[in-house]
């Protein structure tokens, strides 16, 4: 028995148009699956002609879909027409949906077994760059952090490498990695825990504009889908697994960011963390990947390139990058003079009295920090460590 909506299938105008056929059909797979990926890719795999799905009788219809009362919903009037709806506002809105089946999908993706079935993708980025890189933090990005981070991504455009940059657009180190990736002309994408149509965080919308001529924006949540809690978890396998690496610049060691650190080691992709001082709760998450292996330490700007395997441009020798605390030896020495061993001196302290500025100081700080020379206290003052061999 056929049924109504195999029959509006058939006879609906859209008949004649064989791609916007497909984008209909893809959203109608979309609405049910997007929820439920890892059903979606066996539905895909088991129906690489999903006309079959919509346009078939029941009776001709695996069990797969009969179990799951998936065929009567999809072949149902109410979803084809929904359907239509949105493939017609999506191609209106220039926004390209992209299957496991498409040349265009992310390959990376691809690879894990819970990547959906579909993705909305508005932008001019290569989804497919031979050099990808997810970066992940705290929303609470202290000025460290958001420094540390542009540093590392600042030196991958002047090494030449140009990787894509992938991340949540959400506030603290996402908008700062993709804000550095513009400013360093390389194209980043964000993955949204919501539908296209509704950029999130709103505050952001500008950034998300000025990066769909230099990267896009991605989801794979239909229209309309707001940002629920759930959502964000969902959206994080998708930064985990559409790069090549995952770039943890500042955490605490609960939240998001360590939740796709999990997704991103269960992918089997390299992670890298920037240490930060044991005094800082937002350090935590970083500092105990990197003390528990899961994590390569992140202090040298070539870390990154040389762990993933990217070849040095002509004009660059990686080897002969500085790590995140270069400088001038008179750096270290003007800090380690102005320390002393019983008196807490503060940041702000330290940039007034050795005219060097916030960023130096601190970076310096993390260094002699990591090697014992300071200690810091419970308020993030500094001074002089009892082993400290001054070495000025």
């Amino acid at each position: 028995m056929e049924c109504e909506g195999s029959l509006y299938a058939k006879n609906a105008v859209w008949q004649s148009d064989r791609k916007l056929k497909r984008e209909i059909y893809l959203c109608a797979l979309s609405r049910e699956f997007f929820d439920h990926p890892l059903l979606g890719r066996q539905v895909m795999e088991y129906f690489p002609k999903i006309e079959k799905i919509f346009e078939g009788y029941f009776e001709d219809i695996d069990d797969l879909l009969c179990i799951h009362g998936i065929g009567v919903r999809l072949q149902s009037k109410e979803c084809l027409e929904w359907a239509e709806k949105e493939a017609l506002w999506y191609r209106e809105k220039n926004v390209r949906i992209i299957d496991v089946n498409s040349k265009e999908y992310p390959q990376k993706l691809l690879e894990c077994q819970d990547a959906p079935i579909i993705l909305y993708y508005k932008g001019n980025g290569d989804l497919n760059n031979t050099r990808s890189l997810g970066v992940v933090g705290t929303r609470l990005a202290s000025e460290y952090g958001n420094n540390a981070c542009r540093l590392l991504i600042d030196a991958l455009g002047d090494m030449g490498f140009n990787p894509l940059i992938v991340s949540g657009l959400a506030i603290g180190i996402d908008i700062t990695a993709h804000r550095a990736a513009l400013a360093n002309k390389m194209e980043t994408v964000a993955v949204l825990p919501c539908g296209i149509d509704l950029i999130y965080p709103a505050s952001h919308r500008d950034d998300a504009i000025k990066m769909i001529s230099h990267g896009g924006i991605i989801t794979e949540f239909p229209r309309a889908v707001p940002a629920l809690r759930r959502n964000f978890l969902q959206r994080n396998r998708i930064i985990a697994g559409m790069t090549q690496g995952l770039l943890v610049a500042e955490t605490r060691v609960s939240g998001g960011s360590m939740s796709t650190v999990e997704y991103a080691s269960s992918y089997a992709r390299d992670i890298f963390a920037v240490p930060g001082r044991i005094c800082d709760a937002n350090s935590y998450g970083c500092n105990y990947l990197i003390s528990k292996n899961i994590a390569s330490i992140c202090v040298n700007t070539a870390t990154i390139p040389k762990e993933l395997g990217w070849a040095a441009t002509s004009q660059t020798d990686i080897a002969m990058q500085p790590d995140l605390f270069s400088g001038a030896e008179n750096k270290r020495k003007k800090i380690l003079l102005t320390l002393t061993l019983g008196t807490p001196r503060s940041v702000d302290y330290l940039v007034q009295n050795t005219g060097l500025d916030f960023n130096t100081v601190s970076l310096i700080l993390l260094e002699l920090e990591l090697s014992g020379d300071v200690v810091a206290d419970e308020k993030g003052e500094y001074m002089l460590s009892r082993s400290s061999k001054r070495k000025i």
